[in-house]
């Protein structure tokens, strides 16, 4: 065998035994006795795997041969290997003669496929990445026979058979990480065993347990140790040198000549990378560097289907709000059908793709999705230019958001949509698109929203601060885009309690409104009751009364009695009136909104059921029991109304 394996491989065991009980079952193709499959994503140590089940069963075997299958001109090689090791005379080859027309492929095929049960062989074809080659004509065949293909596409197989046996390979186990690195260096006196073990620790989990990239990490340790560097030290330098020039140490080539693959982190995927390269150009309608490079702009650990049907229905509106044309790949992972729901046969067309080759893997829970492993997320974001990617990153995030303030029933996704929104500094300062720097503000707000919805008001404080400066800045102060991010700022503010630097930014809004638009405009009026419930959480209640007076009067006389802005109003003075212990203004305020809300919504409507219940409170403070019961009896303990806060900063 050309390569051996290495004198650091540490056994895993659960994958060992894995293998070895499906090589033990006899293959469901009649052209050989035993078959198995091991895929998986590059760097995770599939050849190593077979190498150490060689080690342990070579016995069982009178012949192994190894055929490399990187290419075609690799395996024609390792066939040539082949029949010299097994003094077998062929003619020369022509120089275009294909793999299977050579006449050392032909002569070891012919040799193999014609040995007896008793004189039983195994034949590895090591990295059959590529299958755009006729890959399956060099395999060999042969009842005395026992084919183990490695690959990182699962397609690989279909070699030896569709009903193949297959061992997928992941990254290692954490206490097997730690044992692979530990090999590279000496365990320190037992003073230092702690730190020592909590550094190996920590540096296996910065590669996600890859086993070429702690491979190469152990190789860079120990050379440095055996320059005279202390093992701590030198431990804590590949700590600080990953997390300060990770880019250029993955990429270093010099440790990876010192191991059998020849290859870095970098290049390890880049047969992978280079077939859905060629799928892109040669299929319509698929676009797999597309997907997986957007994908990393994305929290990798559950990249949700539902964020991509979101966006599929909120997408139009983005792109409208932004004057942005999507790319063409976007467009089509994004389309919809004819009844308006999201059409995801090229999502899914293209995601499959992706886990053929093990870049991604499929993640159960509540809502179904993606993840990634690190440094495959790592070297994704060098397919494509972010600058190229932004603009559809920002857009998609921006429609995900509308759909989940426009549809109720996606408002439980929320929670799992934040760690997918880019963070503040990177929208404050990259603008979405350059040459239309006025339309960035659009999705300050919707993220705003969001994270306002949230609660995390520090987050939403500084795109809504942002807002307000951008529009004042460039259409004044009594712009409506001006006055809606006041308004939304001051909504921020009341959050927080901080009730001066609400009411401040409040009376402008409403000043500015009642003379361009009128006092009695609802959007003035909706101003008026922000600043009054802001006035009510500091207790002065004569300036709340007077403004929800204001309120209540003008919607009465627009809007009619039993509309229900003017009954929230009616509701909202109640309140008012309750909190100062005038019983008698607050019941006949409630009496008029529950009598309204029976009429127009029914006895058993909620907002009904709510007035009564507020009702049945006044009742209760004034000591008039049979009241109580007449009007709902178990009443709560509320302040006898409600107020219109919810609606604070949408306007």
């Amino acid at each position: 065998m050309p390569i051996g394996i290495v004198d650091t491989y540490t056994d895993r065991k659960a994958l060992s035994s894995e293998l070895e009980g499906k090589l033990s079952k006899p293959s469901r193709t009649r052209t050989l006795a035993h078959a198995a499959a091991v895929t998986g994503l590059g760097g995770t140590g599939k050849t190593q795997l077979v190498l150490h089940h060689i080690q342990e069963h070579e016995d069982r075997y009178e012949t192994i041969l190894w055929i490399n299958a990187q290419t075609e001109e690799t395996a024609r090689s390792s066939y040539e290997c082949c029949r010299n090791a097994l003094g077998l005379s062929v003619q020369p080859p022509s120089n275009s003669t294909t793999a299977k027309n050579d006449p050392s492929v032909l002569a070891v095929l012919e040799w193999l496929q014609k040995r007896e049960k008793t004189q039983p062989w195994l034949v590895i074809v090591d990295n059959a990445d590529d299958l755009s080659w006729d890959v399956g004509s060099i395999v060999p065949k042969g009842t005395a026979g026992t084919v183990i293909v490695t690959s990182q596409d699962a397609q690989a197989s279909g070699l030896v058979g569709r009903l193949t046996e297959i061992v997928k390979v992941d990254v290692m186990e954490s206490e097997e990480a730690i044992k692979l690195l530990s090999c590279f260096v000496e365990e320190p006196s037992s003073n230092g065993e702690d730190e020592w073990q909590h550094l190996i620790k920590d540096i296996t989990d910065l590669l996600d347990r890859m086993p070429l990239a702690i491979d190469l990490a152990g190789a860079r340790i120990r050379s440095d140790v055996e320059n005279g560097e202390d093992t701590g030290d030198a431990l804590r330098q590949y700590q600080e040198d990953y997390c300060g020039s990770g880019d250029q140490l993955l990429r270093d080539q010099y440790f990876a000549t010192s191991n059998s693959y020849q290859k870095t982190v970098w290049t390890i995927w880049e047969t992978t990378l280079s077939s859905l390269r060629s799928h892109t150009s040669t299929h319509t309608l698929s676009y797999p560097i597309e997907l997986i490079s957007f994908m990393t702009l994305l929290d990798r650990a559950n990249i949700q289907d539902e964020l991509f049907c979101l966006a599929s229905l909120g997408i139009h509106e983005a792109c409208r709000q932004l004057h942005y044309v999507l790319p063409a790949w976007m467009d089509a992972l994004l389309a919809k059908t004819q009844d308006g729901k999201w059409n995801n046969y090229y999502y899914r067309a293209t995601r499959k793709l992706l886990l053929r080759y093990g870049l991604v893997k499929v993640v159960s829970g509540p809502f179904q999705g993606t993840t990634m492993h690190s440094l495959v997320q790592w070297r994704a974001r060098r397919e494509m230019e972010n600058e190229e990617l932004w603009p559809s990153y920002v857009a998609f995030m921006a429609a995900v958001c509308v759909q989940i303030e426009a549809k109720a029933g996606k408002v439980h996704f929320r929670r799992y949509l934040v760690v997918h929104i880019p963070t503040n500094d990177k929208l404050l300062r990259a603008p979405f698109n350059s040459e239309k720097v006025t339309e960035t503000p659009w999705v300050w707000q919707i993220m705003g929203d969001l994270w306002q919805t949230e609660g995390r008001s520090r987050e939403a404080e500084e795109l809504r601060i942002a807002c307000l400066q951008h529009w004042h800045g460039l259409l004044g102060e009594e712009h409506p885009k001006t006055l809606t991010a006041m308004a939304n700022l001051a909504s921020t503010y009341w959050n927080q309690g901080r009730w001066r630097e609400a009411e401040e930014l409040e009376v402008k809004v409403m000043e500015a409104r009642s003379r361009v638009l009128g006092e009695e405009h609802p959007r003035t009026l909706h101003a008026m009751a922000n600043l009054a419930s802001t006035y009510r959480d500091q207790g002065r209640w004569r300036e709340v009364e007077e403004l929800e007076v204001k309120v209540m009067e003008a919607r009465s006389r627009v809007l009619g009695e039993e509309h229900p802005d003017t009954l929230t109003a009616k509701a909202n003075l109640a309140s008012t009136n309750w909190k100062q212990g005038r019983w008698r203004e607050a019941e006949e305020l409630q009496v008029k909104v529950m009598e309204a809300r029976s009429r127009v919504l029914g006895e058993e409507h909620p907002h009904t059921l709510n007035a009564v219940s507020h009702l049945a409170s006044t009742y209760r403070n004034q000591g008039r029991w049979k009241a109580v019961e007449g009007g709902g009896g178990a009443g709560g303990e509320g302040d006898g109304g409600e107020l219109e806060i919810a609606w604070r900063g949408a306007s």
